[in-house]
């Protein structure tokens, strides 16, 4: 599409289509406001330009009714969102991963799965169907699906098109992600990581002309996708900042990326996942306090003990400045899905849990979905 888009409009009607029966009643191009249908598929709804909520559904009400007055059929708009319905009655997110050879999927499927999306990568289109059988049957239930569909599961366009007609008229709603590149860009590509492409591979025909192809063949894809991103001028780290923006429900690649914090004692051993680690050992130290020695940090006569001294405070103060400059300046950079903060203390009943609750909460307050643990408050 080359306009805003509604997406897929209307639900297939028993014995036709409903594009078809949209082109046969002469509605190719109707307007109502800023909202018509699309002239390069009846099914859509596109937007010429300031089209309101108003127009859109004014729009397919004078659509049905034209449709119902010429042919008899009732045409059913479908459910908003890009929910189905599983045999218990959870609903069920369904997104169509595709595109180009090249242009980014797999790092569009890394960000989904980081995100809580069970992904399923190169679906032949013909298991569309007994996929999603499988997602919503018995114990395999599942909220949010992401499905790959690319030319190497789907060998023709009209294997898609019959494929997406089944989902159609099981009534299953979906949404389509589509990644593309200009050709020049996706040779500049392949050139440099000296790989092949599969339709190459198969059928022994030059990158360029294996590209042009596979863009005939992912055709009716990119035309029902709701959404597209062009990543010719997108790094890695980038395009999976833009998935996360459109499909974390609770905000972008903040809240995608994992930020773990956890206490440590130096005697037990540094943690060998840790990407950074915090040296607290300067701050006063409550085991010599009598009545503080056996308590632990997450005592709150422990907390006022180490957050009264200016130190600390301007200890926190400083870490919390680089805790908010590392992690989405130089990991989200380089598309990193987790940052391990580890804090060192000298005994495990002295543990800087005051600091580290602090920074749990300031990193939340930044966006991020912080994790803490206390590896050696037991010990």
């Amino acid at each position: 599409m080359d306009k805003p888009s509604a997406g897929s409009t209307f639900k297939r009607p028993a014995g036709a289509f409903a594009a078809a029966l949209i082109d046969q009643c002469g509605l190719r191009g109707y307007r109502h406001g800023g909202a018509a249908i699309s002239e390069k598929h009846c099914g859509f709804v596109v937007n010429l330009g300031g089209a309101t909520c108003a127009d859109v559904l004014a729009l397919c009400d004078e659509v049905r009714a034209i449709v119902k007055e010429k042919t008899g059929y009732d045409l059913e708009k479908r459910d908003s969102g890009r929910k189905g319905i599983t045999e218990r009655g959870i609903t069920m997110d369904l997104l169509i991963v595709s595109g180009l050879s090249g242009a980014g999927k797999s790092v569009a499927m890394n960000a989904l799965e980081d995100i809580g999306f069970f992904c399923i990568d190169n679906i032949p289109a013909g298991l569309l169907p007994s996929i999603m059988a499988f997602s919503k049957a018995g114990d395999n239930q599942l909220k949010r699906v992401a499905l790959s569909m690319d030319v190497r599961g789907c060998r023709s366009k009209e294997e898609i098109e019959q494929g997406l007609e089944q989902l159609d008229q099981q009534g299953i709603s979906y949404e389509i992600l589509f990644l593309d590149a200009p050709d020049d860009v996706l040779m500049r590509r392949y050139s440099e990581t000296r790989r092949r492409h599969p339709i190459s591979i198969a059928e022994g025909i030059s990158t360029r002309e294996a590209f042009a192809k596979e863009r005939q063949i992912l055709q009716p894809l990119k035309e029902r996708a709701n959404y597209t991103i062009n990543t010719a001028l997108l790094s890695t780290a980038q395009n999976k900042e833009r998935v996360c923006d459109l499909f974390l429900k609770n905000g972008g690649a903040k809240s995608a990326m994992r930020l773990n914090i956890l206490s440590f004692g130096f005697k037990f051993g540094i943690p060998p996942e840790a990407d950074l680690v915090l040296d607290v050992r300067c701050l006063p130290n409550p085991f010599y306090v009598p009545e503080l020695k056996h308590k632990t940090g997450l005592d709150q006569e422990v907390v006022d003990f180490v957050m009264g001294h200016p130190e600390a405070q301007e200890l926190l103060h400083r870490y919390e400045n680089f805790l908010d400059y590392a992690p989405a300046s130089l990991c989200q950079r380089r598309a990193k899905a987790s940052f391990p903060s580890r804090w060192a203390v000298r005994a495990a009943n002295t543990a800087p849990l005051p600091l580290l609750g602090r920074s749990r909460n300031f990193a939340k307050k930044k966006g991020y979905q912080p994790s803490t643990q206390h590896r050696d408050s037991a010990r």
